[in-house]
């Protein structure tokens, strides 16, 4: 071997292509898909047909191409990726089936051999009332499918999943504040359009203030989390010794308070935007939820590592206090803003004509089971069997409880549906409850957001809006990655960074021929 030959050769391999590659496609495949959600959300939450067919079509005009940059998520998160394509295919199938002309499989819904006598040529009989329909039903059904696979493959790691979550909080807050001082000066406005439903009530982006209530109570949950770790950051005993002592706070102490103080700001604006809603259902849950989230905060912290037990004692002494002190905070805010809210809950339930429905659902449940009457059919099946006294100047759209529809529109499936979807997430949000540390408010975080979701589903529907389910699937999609990450991961990524970093900065630059260089000994 010549020392020519020696010199030529690098001593250390350059960062693969494909790499270079994904570092920057990555930032871009981020813009993309919170331009997305963005467009979702300012199309009144994609309610009519353009909008969720391009929403939809986008999203997983995304996704296609992200797996096959990025690949799969690693870990727990690809299992779950697998769970969710496993439901979406389940229900295209049911689908499928509904709206296809199957007699030898399953009997048609009867209304149409009633249809079949004012017609000159007989319709296609199906299982469902809306075939046709159903698609687009299915539309909104499969936009949040894919903008939580989309987020697994994009955040796949600790650090991009938690930032995520920031954003996610603090774009909500901001949002809580433009549709706040929307409401105050512009209160017949809806974002750029002209209001027409929920004039009294604050709505933000969308067009019923129930699904404006079920969103701001998921971003206060979240706002509340990133609260509560703003504000055990800094080391208050020393701030408060030094101001006592009229000594200077450090920059870093000041930094971090700063930032409490921002958070706690867009905390209290997302408050009262939920607030100003109106939607009793959605303050309800939403306090029930932030309740739970602050007693898992409290009870199933993590335990501090240190030599100091009494200062570790001290801590926690300190967070339950912080924790009571929230909760006496929300309490007190709930009874400042809560006139308007019980001004309406001074109706009687019979009334209130949700629940003057729910008699004539139960015996459209009963006539279709077990096969169901279609995706997207509840407004013509429910019509039948709606009782004059509930009113007679409007279409019944939607069931006011998400579990009604599902059993009336998907019949016997629904329930399997259900059990899926909730065993599937308490796994993630218990898994991540016992095996992260660093982490583990995303499970608590997760546990507050599936009790604010199921809560308010049980009196209306803002699951069924593909806005609304969009942003439960991007605030689910990194919390299930910082679950089911392995503990350490993170930490070995940062090392590998640095010993690449530290690599490449070891490379000898090249010189040219008329350098002078090094002699090197040869064995």
């Amino acid at each position: 071997m010549s020392l020519n030959e020696a010199r030529s050769e690098p001593l250390f391999s350059s960062q693969p292509q494909p790499m270079a590659f994904q570092n920057y496609a990555r930032p871009v495949a981020i813009v993309a898909f919170w331009a997305i959600f963005l467009l979702t959300l300012l199309n009144q939450g994609a309610t009519d047909i353009e909008s969720r067919i391009v929403v939809t079509a986008a999203i997983y005009l995304l996704l296609v191409p992200a797996i096959l940059l990025f690949g799969p998520p690693k870990a727990g998160a690809g299992k779950v990726l697998v769970a969710a394509c496993f439901l979406l295919g389940a229900l295209i199938v049911q689908i499928v089936l509904q709206s296809s002309p199957t007699p030898a499989i399953a009997r048609p819904n009867p209304a149409w051999s009633t249809a079949a006598m004012f017609t000159q040529i007989a319709p296609v009989a199906t299982i469902s009332l809306t075939p046709a329909d159903d698609w687009l039903g299915l539309m909104s059904a499969a936009l949040p499918f894919g903008a939580f696979m989309t987020g697994l493959v994009i955040f796949d790691t600790d650090e991009r999943a938690a930032r995520t979550l920031r954003w996610f909080a603090i774009a909500g807050g901001w949002l809580a504040l433009f549709s706040i001082v929307q409401f105050a000066l512009f209160p017949d406005a809806l974002g750029f359009i002209q209001k027409r439903f929920y004039l009294g009530s604050l709505t933000g982006l969308f067009v019923n203030r129930n699904t404006a209530a079920t969103f701001f109570g998921l971003i206060l949950l979240t706002l509340a989390m990133l609260l509560q770790k703003s504000l055990v950051a800094p080391d208050w005993g020393m701030v408060k010794a030094l101001v006592a002592n009229r000594l200077t706070v450090p920059a870093d102490q000041k930094k971090l308070i700063r930032k409490a103080a921002f958070i706690g700001v867009l905390a209290g604006f997302s408050f009262i935007a939920l607030m100003l809603t109106g939607s009793r259902a959605g303050i309800a849950s939403s306090l029930a939820a932030l309740i739970f989230l602050i007693l898992l905060t409290v009870f199933n912290s993590a335990p501090r590592t240190g030599r100091n037990s009494a200062s570790s004692r001290r801590r926690q002494r300190g967070s339950r206090r912080r924790a009571a002190l929230m909760i006496a905070v929300a309490i007190a805010l709930f009874a400042l803003f809560a006139n308007r809210v019980a001004l309406r809950m001074e109706t009687r339930l019979e009334d209130d004509m949700r629940f003057c429905y729910m008699p004539g659902i139960g015996r459209a449940i009963t006539d279709n089971w077990p096969l169901g009457s279609g995706l997207s059919s509840f407004a013509q099946i429910y019509a039948p069997y709606h009782a004059a006294r509930c009113g007679v100047d409007a279409v019944v759209t939607h069931a006011h409880n998400v579990y009604a529809e599902g059993l009336l529109t998907l019949g016997a499936a629904f329930p399997f549906y259900l059990a899926f979807f909730l065993l599937v997430q308490l796994t993630i949000f218990i898994r991540g409850a016992r095996k992260r540390r660093n982490y583990r408010y995303a499970s608590h975080l997760g546990l507050a957001a599936l009790l604010l979701v199921l809560l308010h589903s049980t009196l209306d529907f803002s699951l069924q809006i593909p806005g609304f389910a969009m942003a439960y699937a991007v605030f689910l999609a990194p919390v299930v990655t910082l679950c089911l990450n392995p503990p350490g991961t993170e930490r070995e990524g940062r090392k590998r960074q640095k010993q690449s970093s530290a690599e490449t900065a070891m490379v000898p630059p090249r010189h040219s021929g008329g350098t002078r260089e090094t002699m090197l000994r040869l064995p």
